[in-house]
């Protein structure tokens, strides 16, 4: 899921993004996935885990600052 896909469904439905993030990342499965990954890994493997799994718990505010995570530290960090 790409931060540009996220932005078009945006244009067709302001709340469509945040739907789309609370069936994926949101959902409960993917939530305990990872943390028990989390729990697992090196210390110096977890940080995009940790903020990965920080922003599937806060899926609730505006969502062009939600997008605007997507776009900035959450991916960013994640593929670098």
């Amino acid at each position: 899921m790409s931060s540009p896909v996220l932005d078009l469904a945006a244009k067709l439905d302001k709340e469509l993004p945040r739907k789309i993030l609370k069936q994926t990342i949101g959902a409960h499965a993917f939530r305990s996935a990872v943390a028990q990954k989390l729990e697992t890994l090196p210390e110096e493997l977890r940080s995009p885990l940790a903020i990965l799994q920080d922003f599937s718990e806060n899926l609730d505010g505006d969502v062009d600052e939600l997008l605007g995570s997507l776009s900035g530290s959450l991916f960013m960090h994640i593929y670098t």
